[in-house]
């Protein structure tokens, strides 16, 4: 870029600087008059136009080209135009690691050759809106997402009509909502072993049985005396006589 040389200005000297040649505009003739002031008459003070001032302003000037070079210089973009401008060719390191499918379809790159513009290849996927059956998968295709893409499995319908008290205790289900896991309040009664006397009745209990319990009830001989002794020999009579047991050996 060009720089500002600076011009040294100097002072015109006249051997009589408030000498002025004057007409007469009636007889048109001239003569050479000595002014009191060569300015003429001053309608506002200002600076005056001399080498001092001019200098001055040649060296502002100077001080201002010298910045905006150096700021032109310190940036990138003023060295290309500078190159540009000039004809030439400034060296251009570039580092890139990009190769076409890593950068999106249509849009161009550098990688490491300034002179070697490239076309991406990624390819463009945009908004994939998938939805996902029972038991199936989705592979996700290769390339760009732009967040928008969603998979979705729709909600399975659930018919069921169980409650809680219809499930044995501590198990979990779902009746009618896949979203609600709910726990059985069903008790479990287990192995119910019951022994009944004559006239004696027994509820069953609200609940689970495993299949196992089981209700019985005493011997007649607990509740007949002769009975027993019956039952002690192996051979045995029995005689009635108005409604009794006699000689039983």
């Amino acid at each position: 870029m060009p720089t500002f040389e600076k011009k040294e200005w100097t002072n015109r000297i006249a051997e009589h600087p408030g000498r002025r040649e004057l007409m007469d505009i009636n007889t048109q003739t001239s003569a050479i008059y000595d002014v009191v002031k060569a300015e003429g008459r001053i309608m506002r003070t200002g600076h005056s136009f001399d080498a001092q001032n001019m200098n001055d302003l040649e060296e502002r000037i100077s001080h201002f080209s010298t910045a905006v070079s150096q700021t032109l210089y310190e940036t990138e973009e003023a060295l290309d135009v500078i190159n540009r401008l000039q004809g030439g060719s400034l060296p251009v390191e570039l580092t890139g690691t990009a190769l076409p499918e890593h950068v999106l379809e249509g849009e161009t790159f550098y990688k490491d050759d300034p002179d070697t513009k490239q076309t991406g290849s990624m390819r463009n996927q945009g908004n994939l809106q998938v939805e996902l059956r029972d038991g199936n998968t989705y592979t996700i295709p290769e390339g760009y997402h732009n967040g928008s893409g969603q998979i979705t499995v729709p909600k399975k319908e659930l018919t069921g009509n169980a409650v809680p008290e219809y499930v044995l205790e501590g198990q979990s289900f779902y009746s009618n909502d896949p979203d609600t896991k709910k726990l059985g309040a069903m008790a479990n009664n287990g192995s119910i072993q019951i022994e009944l006397s004559f006239g004696g009745t027994y509820a069953i209990p609200k609940g689970y049985h495993d299949g196992n319990g089981v209700i019985h009830s005493k011997s007649i001989s607990s509740f007949l005396p002769c009975a027993q002794l019956l039952g002690r020999n192996r051979r045995t009579q029995t005689f009635l006589e108005g409604g009794k047991v006699e000689n039983v050996l």
